[in-house]
């Protein structure tokens, strides 16, 4: 059986972000807030199934996102100051 997702699914910033320093502390992988959306939807959507594979493909790296605060501060401190309420990532 091949399952192909026609829906838009919501990813908040704050779930992006952590998933972005997910991908960068615990695979290695330098994504871009997009990825780390990616990653968060593909965790979540894999998390439902009772077999198969969830396929990812990662949009974008990290370089655009470096002054950011996003590889730098904890998630904590970017909603402290509103980074992640006013972001536009995407």
């Amino acid at each position: 059986d091949l399952s192909l997702l026609d829906r838009k699914i919501f990813v908040s910033n704050r779930d992006a972000v952590v998933w972005t320093k997910r991908l960068i502390e615990e695979e290695g992988i330098f994504a871009g807030v997009s990825s780390g959306a990616v990653a968060a939807i593909s965790h979540r959507v894999g998390s439902d199934l009772e077999s198969g594979n969830v396929v990812t493909v990662f949009p974008d790296g990290g370089w655009k996102y470096l002054s950011s605060g996003v590889y730098t501060r904890t998630v904590e401190e970017l909603e402290a100051d509103g980074t992640l309420e006013r972001a536009s990532f995407w």
